[in-house]
């Protein structure tokens, strides 16, 4: 399974940051190595074996196989779908004769994928199906014991059921939900971002959105699963909020802010983030100076007016919810040009201390959240790879998130990520004070 390409250039040692890593109760000096790419779809250092892709037939599923094509000697495509021509064309043009497609539902079928995980002899999983499916597909993985898990994840819910399922069986391989754009590394950043000695506010702003403004009802064109953005219209998420862990209802929050000289709305969504605060709030060292630590998704003018008085007539409650979702979803289009953005800002009694800023922009080949998901996932996946096969510490398993593994197990600082984030092609910059 471990292979090492003859690719001397895909290492750079430059810029290898010495860091104090205390790791299973003693200290110990290690080297986090680099990996540098022309592009993300070059030079992988490293091959894991078979990688089967829940719903790969989807834009984020094509995106996993595309970005990760070096990673992986062969793909294992699974999707409720019947493949198109076009489908199979894709593949055969990005990984020529090293996929196979199975259509399967995963409502009915996980025994069945399990069996067939087991027969293609997968090594990893990575599920890009939408928010509510994830645990279908993290129930099959489960099932086939010798495979690791990954996700993109967004729904707290199923990341609950997630874990207790984890719980019930007896795994050495890693199990890693989370590991997109939003929630993923947007929450590696924010807790590392936690670790500024003097820090006591913490503003995040994320979003996927059209590069123009759509000229509709909606204000809005879909950048993402459809069903999957509308569920994060409903439901809670956390902040801090006055040094203390506060609950917030999606659609609230709002506000307006200023973004590349336009003006955009502000408010607070249930994406996968409740989670994250309630690990910070356990951290006594980090909440005797931190008081508010809040994230808000931005949309253009006019869309959080359209959600909310959907949400206020009752078309996002429960028995009605699936079946409006599907409506939306087809009443709109998908962006032709889209933006990912995210801003997080450090203050000081409200003085200015540090800020991260990423932003990514479709292209012919990719939308915009298909790069900034794709390359994050990308970014989680081959770290978390490389540190389960590693001779050396930290060796990884077991059911762990992408911020824990980054912020606290290799230990790296909001610095070091951003280089490591440079490294795999993300446009982030951090200037401070």
């Amino acid at each position: 399974m471990r292979q090492r390409h003859n690719n001397s250039k895909a290492w750079s040692y430059n810029n290898m940051p010495c860091i104090l890593d205390r790791y299973r109760g003693r200290c110990m000096l290690k080297r986090v190595f680099y990996l540098h790419f022309h592009n993300l779809t070059r030079g992988s250092p490293m091959t894991f074996g078979t990688c089967a892709v829940f719903g790969g037939l989807g834009a984020m599923g094509k995106g996993a196989v595309i970005f990760m094509k070096d990673m992986f000697e062969k793909f294992v495509i699974i999707d409720e779908r019947v493949p198109t021509d076009g489908d199979r064309i894709f593949f055969e043009k990005t990984v020529p004769g090293r996929f196979e497609i199975m259509t399967e539902s995963f409502t009915d079928g996980t025994d069945f994928i399990a069996q067939a995980l087991k027969m293609h002899s997968v090594s990893v999983c990575i599920g890009t199906l939408p928010s509510r499916w994830q645990i279908l597909g993290a129930y099959a993985a489960l099932r086939q014991h010798s495979c690791h898990y990954f996700d993109l994840g967004a729904d707290n819910d199923v990341l609950m059921e997630q874990r207790e399922i984890f719980s019930k069986t007896n795994r050495e391989k890693i199990f890693m939900p989370f590991c997109g754009f939003d929630p993923g590394i947007l929450n590696i950043l924010v807790l590392s971002a936690t670790k500024h000695p003097i820090c006591d506010s913490i503003e995040v702003l994320v979003g996927g959105f059209p590069a123009q403004v759509p000229e509709n009802a909606l204000c809005h064109e879909w950048t993402f699963n459809p069903t999957s953005t509308l569920e994060t219209y409903r439901g809670e998420t956390c902040v801090i909020e006055n040094g203390k862990l506060t609950l917030k209802s999606a659609l609230t929050g709002y506000s307006n802010i200023s973004y590349e000289h336009r003006i955009m709305g502000a408010f607070y969504t249930n994406c996968g983030n409740i989670q994250l605060m309630e690990k910070i709030a356990t951290n006594t060292s980090i909440m005797r100076r931190l008081k508010t630590c809040a994230i808000r998704s931005i949309r253009h003018l006019g869309h959080w007016e359209a959600i909310r008085s959907m949400a206020e007539g009752g078309l996002f409650d429960d028995d009605v919810f699936k079946m409006n979702a599907q409506k939306l979803a087809k009443a709109y289009p998908h962006a032709k040009n889209d933006i990912a953005f995210m801003r997080i800002i450090c203050k000081k009694n409200s003085n200015f201390l540090a800020r991260i800023e990423w932003s990514e922009t479709s292209d012919k080949d990719f939308s915009a959240m298909q790069k900034a998901t794709m390359k994050s996932t990308t970014l989680i996946v081959q770290k978390a790879l490389e540190c389960f096969y590693a001779d050396t510490s930290p060796r990884i398993s077991g059911f762990m998130m992408p911020e824990t593994f980054v912020s606290e197990t290799l230990n790296l600082s909001p610095n070091n990520i951003i280089r490591l984030m440079q490294a795999f092609g993300m446009n982030v910059r951090m200037s401070v004070t």
